[in-house]
């Protein structure tokens, strides 16, 4: 066994060992690259990527989007940790930037307790699951008539370095006009409300539902389709019963309480039901509010006067970050001039007049470390 590598890199192709009796890593990580190896006494490639690293200081956005055939696309089930690790990856992303860059997600958001221990390989295991059960996203639609099908990766590369406290991952190229600089046709919904969720089958089905928001109309299927969409496969769940339980049912009652929740109808064809509708129950209230503000934010700006509405509403729609608006308390704070500083920060938000120096001072890259995580 390895004592020197301690790394979990899933790029392309991978084979990973945990060592029984040792909390150390050793893996084998065979990349599609054409640069020479970096080898430890173990077997392993090495990334020049990782060597040219530049990480953002990232904000996490409150709201998670995506375009709507994303939304509805086949990828089959994704355990809980690794759906969280998607979810908290789309909450990072500079949604107006022309491509993807690294991220790091903190492993306690994935796993609130986690405390090392058996919690890595949980970690490890939610990376070998991201990596592999999404790796070939099938998306169905048409266009000028004609049906459409893709295949694509959505995450380049995700890797756990043990005792960083936090994973990297990046988008592939190929999913980037479904995340990034969207003009329409896509769902968002919170992040908090998302993680609050203890199965994928509910946050996807949370999606759906919000998704109908923006076509205000029911989602209809075949149980064939939506079996792929959810699970992957038909083979899985023969019984509908146990596929109606599990799937459908159980979200249902998951997001009774949310502005997701749901209904669905059963469509027969001889003995057999072959065909689902969903209906969104609280399609009149979904509207912006101030839900989608932190409580932590929509207390500063409550106590500093400033209108909340608009600021909401342009929050739920995309058009700010969070990040944005403590820029804003934080600038106007410190800037004398400024008499009436609620009526300052409020203007400055819904104006974005420090939108550019925003980006600039967020989104710069900074370099970091040039030796590569992989080594020891």
């Amino acid at each position: 066994m390895c004592t020197k590598s301690r790394i979990c890199v899933l790029s392309f192709g991978y084979v990973y060992k945990i060592s029984e009796n040792s909390k150390k890593i050793c893996v084998r990580i065979k990349l599609t690259c054409t640069h020479s190896m970096y080898r430890f006494g173990c077997k392993a490639t090495y990334s020049p990527m990782s060597q040219q690293l530049s990480i953002w200081k990232e904000q996490l956005n409150p709201m998670v989007r995506m375009h709507n055939e994303i939304v509805t696309a086949n990828f089959g089930y994704l355990e809980l940790n690794a759906m969280r690790i998607f979810l908290i990856m789309l909450a990072k992303l500079d949604r107006d930037a022309e491509d993807f860059t690294p991220m790091r997600i903190s492993v306690r958001d994935i796993i609130p307790n986690y405390e090392g221990g058996t919690s890595l390989d949980y970690i490890i295991r939610a990376c070998v699951e991201l990596k592999s059960k999404i790796k070939d996203l099938e998306i169905h639609s048409e266009h000028n008539g004609k049906r459409r099908f893709k295949l694509m990766t959505v995450i380049d590369y995700v890797q756990y370095v043990e005792g960083t406290d936090y994973v990297e991952a990046r988008f592939g190229v190929a999913i980037r006009p479904y995340l990034l600089q969207l003009k329409g046709n896509f769902t968002q919904a919170e992040l908090k409300e998302l993680l609050k969720l203890k199965s994928t089958y509910a946050i996807r089905m949370y999606m759906l539902i919000k998704s109908l928001y923006r076509e205000g109309m029911s989602y209809e299927t075949s149980v064939n389709d939506f079996k792929l969409m959810m699970v992957g496969n038909l083979s899985q769940y023969a019984d509908y019963r146990n596929f109606k339980r599990l799937v459908i049912t159980s979200p249902q009652k998951a997001l009774e309480k949310t502005s997701s929740a749901f209904s669905f109808e059963e469509e027969k064809t001889g003995r057999n039901i072959t065909h689902l509708r969903f209906i969104p129950l609280n399609y009149p209230q979904a509207k912006p509010s101030d839900s989608v503000l932190s409580d932590r934010l929509l207390a500063t700006l409550e106590e500093l006067k400033v209108n909340t509405a608009k600021i909401a509403q342009m929050l739920f729609a995309g058009e700010i970050e969070e990040g944005y608006i403590h820029f804003v308390i934080s600038a106007k704070k410190s800037d004398i001039k400024v008499k009436k500083l609620g009526g300052a920060i409020y203007q400055a938000i819904i104006e974005k007049q420090l939108y550019d120096e925003y980006r600039t001072a967020v989104y710069k890259p900074r370099k970091v470390a040039s030796s590569s995580p992989l080594s020891s």
